[in-house]
């Protein structure tokens, strides 16, 4: 792989990774503000890190099935709206 390729496989890879740690940040920044004090900062990085897990799992396991590259084409891929004038008939 060259440097351009391995740029490209990271940006994918952390797409993948930033949308359970975006969500772990947000619950972890909601949470801690219902406890005050250290326990509150504790539970809402608890949370943030449980959502990075949950990333770095999903996007190592997207990596090894189909690549990240791929899986965000199919993602951000919208048929439907290639030829707005077809509809379909069921």
């Amino acid at each position: 792989m060259n440097f351009i390729e391995k740029f490209v496989f990271l940006i994918g890879w952390l797409r993948i990774v930033l949308s359970p740690l975006a969500i772990g940040v947000i619950v972890g920044f909601i949470v801690s503000k219902g406890f005050a004090g250290t326990s509150g900062i504790i539970i809402g990085v608890g949370c943030a890190l449980i959502g990075l897990i949950i990333g770095i799992i999903w996007a190592e396991r997207v990596r090894k099935r189909e690549g990240s590259m791929n899986f965000l084409g199919k993602v951000n891929a919208s048929p439907e709206l290639n030829n707005p004038e077809e509809k379909e008939e069921k």
